[in-house]
């Protein structure tokens, strides 16, 4: 990776820092790196960032499990296609207003074959190039044949291709697919035919067991022509029929076999589309193919879940509740910005003693006490603080309300506060000069606020 064009990425206990200098970017103003804050399944978490002289940092939170692609070895092919398939996600990018690094350093994997990419740029601020479909080919080819020649990506361009090709023909394939359609075609076709392989394999061995099985007759007859003619029925026929019906079960076990296993194969085909589906974007689709599979493993349930909190239904958010409660919070979190009455009602069906879901159910049910009292486990929430606030205000508690108004920076709740306060000095008996005075004060700090 050219570092002095495109900068740097380290990581760091479990942080990966991307470093580029100032002068080599567009930024014109910190606030530009806000838009980082938008979640995308393919990218790390955006954590801060700083801005030291003419060094620009970016620091992404790395999720366990997953290494840099650069010191990742893919233990079976399984494995090798999913990341394959998977790194080719990035093609969403193009014609967005994000771009990003295509080199291993910059790109993660886990066990499952899952990626994340680590660093996220923004067009025309972070980098001056386009993100198109030709620099997306150009770049993932040279990934993808390392990943499966297992040759370094540094040393992809200095090899013979061509003899690399005599020994692995899917490598020949890979470079000469032109869009990223025949690329995920190729792979697609090299798991089909590996998963095909195994198969033979399995089957072969059974037709082994099977073919040795036969054997047995033929010398059970020798052995009967020996003893004499007066055994000849017992021999001939007795043994034969029992031959006949261990020669019927196993073939019967042999289909059966044969059926479980492409069963499976057709099994972990919907699997890879699943996930093919899943991590370009599809929503629906994904979700259709996932909730097709009779049975999920634990990964793919969960990769099912994101996707219905992807979705952002109102009954997509209730099936993703219900298949693991340890997603109740996201879940709430997602039903509370969806307007209407539908949306509360599945807040409040919800069964959970976090304190993230009773809070917004104490709030629906207009149970401001409540509210506050569950607010004193999440001090440190802003959420958990402003609807807090806003129950101090419905208590007429004017003083409560500003300042955590004033914690949170939120003008509106400070100015309902004071207007609080002035109703409530407007209603007390006092003289005169001094409600005036006092009044006069409190529209004065209303104007700075709004002024601010």
């Amino acid at each position: 990776m050219n570092e002095e064009k495109y900068g740097s990425i380290k990581e760091v206990a479990d942080q990966v820092i991307y470093e580029i200098p100032k002068s080599k970017t567009n930024l014109m103003d910190a606030e530009q790196l806000e838009e980082l804050n938008r979640r995308d399944d393919l990218f790390f978490d955006f954590k801060r960032y700083s801005l030291e002289g003419d060094v620009v940092r970016i620091y992404y939170q790395k999720p366990q499990g997953y290494r840099s692609l650069s010191s990742f070895k893919a233990k079976s092919n399984d494995l090798k296609v999913n990341a394959a398939l998977n790194i080719l996600a990035v093609e969403k990018l193009v014609g967005t207003q994000y771009t990003t690094l295509i080199h291993p350093d910059n790109i993660y994997v886990n066990e499952q074959g899952d990626i994340k990419f680590a660093q996220r740029g923004i067009r025309f601020v972070l980098s001056a190039d386009e993100f198109t479909r030709r620099q997306v080919i150009h770049e993932v080819k040279p990934i993808i044949i390392g990943l499966f020649s297992a040759v370094n990506y540094a040393d992809i361009n200095k090899i013979n291709i061509d003899e690399l090709a005599q020994e692995q023909p899917l490598i020949r394939e890979i470079q000469e697919a032109v869009t990223i359609k025949e690329l995920r075609n190729v792979i697609s076709q090299f798991a089909t035919v590996t998963n095909t392989i195994k198969t033979d394999g399995l089957l072969k061995k059974s037709f082994q067991k099977y073919n040795k099985s036969k054997i047995v007759v033929p010398a059970g007859l020798v052995l009967g022509m020996v003893l004499g003619m007066l055994l000849l029925y017992m021999i001939k026929v007795v043994p034969m029929t029992e031959a006949s019906t261990a020669e019927a079960d196993q073939q019967k076990e042999l289909t059966e076999v044969k059926e479980a296993l492409e069963a499976e194969i057709a099994e972990n085909d919907k699997l890879i589309e699943s996930y093919h589906l899943a991590v370009t974007g599809r929503v629906e689709e994904a979700i259709a193919s996932f909730e097709g599979i009779e049975k999920l493993d634990e990964e793919a349930q969960h990769t099912l879940i994101e996707q219905y909190i992807k979705l952002g239904t109102v009954d997509s958010l209730i099936k993703a509740s219900k298949l693991d409660p340890a997603y109740n919070v996201k879940v709430v979190n997602e039903l509370r910005s969806i307007e209407g009455e539908e949306a509360q009602q599945a807040i409040l069906d919800i069964e959970s003693e976090a304190p993230e879901v009773t809070i917004e159910q104490a709030w629906i049910n207009e149970d401001f006490e409540r509210v506050i009292d569950i607010y004193g486990d999440l001090s440190d929430n802003d959420r958990a603080k402003y609807l807090a606030g806003s129950s101090y205000l419905e208590l007429d508690n004017h003083k409560e309300a500003l300042k955590l108004g004033e914690e949170l920076n939120n003008k509106d709740m400070q100015i309902n506060s004071l207007e609080l306060k002035k109703e409530e000095i407007e209603s007390k008996d006092m003289k005169k000069k001094k409600k005036e005075d006092e009044i006069k004060k409190i529209n004065k700090q209303i104007k700075e606020i709004k002024e601010s």
